[in-house]
């Protein structure tokens, strides 16, 4: 199976996987431990799996479009977080009317707490 594993543009400099997430002063940004680790597992599982880092990578939405576009996924898995909800959601949006009989999965705090 196709999986699209993304951490989504936003801010520059902005680094949703921290405990407080939020532009950084420094330019640091947390690697996405959660969705590495879901990576692992759907790769030794035997799937095909693209993980976009967008915001460690310097990525805008053009470029995730292409890139998903490419793929052709089954199944698309975003994160998000509270500061970036309605950019998340906007983003798996738009990545689901490109990719129409994709599922579509969002994961992180904000949408665990609200589901």
């Amino acid at each position: 199976m196709k999986i699209l594993v993304l951490n989504p543009p936003y801010l520059k400099n902005f680094s949703r996987p921290q405990r407080s997430p939020a532009v950084t002063k420094s330019g640091t940004l947390y690697f996405p431990m959660w969705l590495a680790y879901a990576v692992g597992v759907l790769e030794k599982a035997g799937h095909e799996v693209d993980f976009i880092d967008a915001p460690a990578d310097g990525y805008d939405l053009e470029y995730v479009i292409e890139r998903t576009r490419k793929l052709d996924p089954v199944l698309i898995v975003a994160d998000t977080s509270t500061p970036s909800i309605y950019n998340d959601v906007s983003v798996a949006g738009k990545l689901k009317d490109l990719c129409t009989s994709a599922f579509t999965i969002l994961v992180g705090t904000h949408v665990s707490a609200l589901p």
